[in-house]
């Protein structure tokens, strides 16, 4: 058990189930003598609702936030070339994208029972 793969299993499980996994974790690695672990594990922070969708996206849909990704690739070349109508263009795909991905980071998480306010709807944006 090292702290990479025990932040990565908790990050992964619902955000009100967080606390209590994490406790769990670090009681297991203080019974195995690893104290140093365990407080470490104790140390992990409880994610916000829209860090934690952020996250379950990361893992599920891959594809949606490589698009993000790319684009801000594409947006930082065109500024680069001082292209101002790749700039317009790309500026009109990011803002329709964004909020693309952000609805369906929203649905995902609506699908695993976590409620979804429209503040955190907007984190996510």
């Amino acid at each position: 058990m090292d702290l990479d793969a025990v932040a990565d299993e908790l990050y992964a499980v619902p955000v009100g189930q967080f606390t209590a996994a994490r406790d769990i974790r670090a009681g297991e690695a203080r019974q195995a003598g690893d104290a140093a672990l365990a407080k470490a594990i104790k140390g992990l922070r409880r994610p916000t609702t829209s860090a934690w969708l952020v996250n379950v996206a990361t893992r599920e849909k891959p594809g949606e936030l490589r698009r993000l990704i790319q684009l801000g690739e594409s947006l930082r070349d065109a500024q680069s070339r001082r292209s101002a109508n790749d700039l317009r263009r790309l500026s009109a795909e990011r803002a329709s994208t964004v909020t693309a991905v952000a609805g369906e980071v929203v649905r995902l998480g609506q699908g695993k029972g976590q409620p979804v306010s429209d503040s955190v709807a907007a984190e996510v944006r």
